[in-house]
């Protein structure tokens, strides 16, 4: 009994709010909000709040507020990058949250932006917190070199007005199987 609960429980959410393909798998890496390590610049102009796990705007700030997230060596490969997040304008620039694997090369300290693995609120039309799998690269998507480099996600928050909600939950990152 159940385990038949159990089952209708897991396909009335999954028909509820219409989950992917790429949310189905499960993850091979994630950290929630809190975990990441915010920059500089948010810490000394006391932006943010740190509430459940999630980053978000102290009520009266707007501005940037920009988190590392460190990636683990247990990744292997990726296709996918996937946000819970608050955007409460949607599609608008007054707000938004955007995400990008990074790479930084250790024998020269070079970084650049992992092409695919990429996500930005602005272009989702939600406004209610919520768990957006975003950009699914390619089927081969990104195999990691964890021997020459360090990988991180690279995460920011922008409020242009303290009317708006901007929050960051958490990242995942998972291989996609087409």
């Amino acid at each position: 009994m159940k385990k038949a609960l159990l089952i209708g429980a897991l396909l009335a959410q999954t028909t509820t709010f219409g989950a992917s393909k790429a949310l189905a798998q499960v993850p091979d890496w994630v950290m929630d909000g809190a975990g990441c390590v915010p920059i500089d610049s948010a810490i000394q102009q006391d932006l943010y709040l740190i509430t459940a796990g999630r980053i978000k705007f102290k009520p009266e700030k707007t501005g940037s507020i920009t988190v590392i997230c460190p990636v683990s060596v247990n990744v292997k490969s990726a296709n996918n990058i996937s946000v819970s997040y608050r955007d409460s304008t949607g599609r608008s620039t007054n707000a938004r949250v955007t995400a990008a694997l990074r790479r930084i090369r250790k024998r020269d300290g070079a970084v650049n932006t992992v092409s695919g693995l990429v996500f930005n609120s602005d272009t989702r039309r939600e406004t209610a917190y919520t768990f957006q799998g975003s950009s699914t690269s390619s089927e081969s998507g990104h195999t990691f070199d964890h021997f020459n480099y360090y990988y991180y996600v690279q995460t920011s928050l922008v409020r242009r007005s303290s009317s708006n909600i901007v929050e960051f939950g958490g990242v995942e990152l998972r291989r996609v199987i087409f």
